[in-house]
């Protein structure tokens, strides 16, 4: 069996799905629900459990050293954890392989077979204290947000105009339509029936505007 092992973020934008996790305590969860969208650098993680555990998600920028990866949480449903996030990661059979470095676990992911042409990320910040992290890949994207009042994920469709969010950790947005408008130096979403005006601080990617 061949197995190749990455060194790079470059070519894992995306939509992947988790097909497996093998947790520390060497139970194992095949259930669907946990998905990250990759854009450059920037990732939205949205993690919907099976019935009595509790909903993940995060969102930050995706880096790697050497052959250790880590996903730098900027936004977290969670506690701030004490160790980084890290993992090596493998391509098996097609599957990639994520073994973590700081804690013994394994996921499997697979990547949607959709089109990454559109691929582009951005951070926003509000006068409110507010930020977000925005990325797009073909026609999905992910969407977390930190404002005073706590954090939201979600993950979404774009339809022509229209951002439609088909996942959330806030069961009400689903359905909903982000409404997100980019210029070059801002941009404007609808969220809880409220519009609010974000200020781009970070974007990457080609196709932004």
């Amino acid at each position: 069996m061949t197995e190749t092992l990455l060194r790079t973020v470059d070519g894992l934008a995306g939509l992947w799905r988790r097909t497996l996790l093998i947790d520390v305590d060497g139970s194992q969860d095949p259930t669907a629900g946990v998905c990250w969208l990759q854009g450059p650098s920037l990732f939205v993680d949205l993690r919907l459990p099976r019935e009595g555990r509790p909903v993940e998600g995060f969102a930050g920028r995706f880096v790697c050293e050497g052959d250790v990866f880590e996903w730098r949480r900027t936004i977290d449903l969670g506690p701030t954890r004490d160790i980084p996030d890290a993992a090596t990661l493998h391509i098996e059979c097609g599957v990639v392989v994520e073994t973590g470095v700081h804690a013994p676990y394994i996921e499997h992911w697979v990547r949607s077979p959709e089109d990454t042409e559109k691929c582009w990320g951005a951070e926003l910040v509000a006068t409110d204290g507010s930020h977000a992290i925005v990325v797009r890949s073909g026609q999905r994207f992910g969407w977390a947000m930190q404002t005073p009042a706590g954090a939201s994920i979600s993950i979404g469709v774009v339809d022509s105009d229209r951002w439609i969010i088909a996942s959330s950790s806030d069961p009400h947005q689903q359905g909903h339509d982000l409404a997100l408008f980019v210029s070059e130096t801002t941009a404007h979403t609808t969220h809880d029936m409220n519009t609010r005006t974000w200020i781009l601080s970070y974007s990457e990617g080609d196709d932004l505007l």
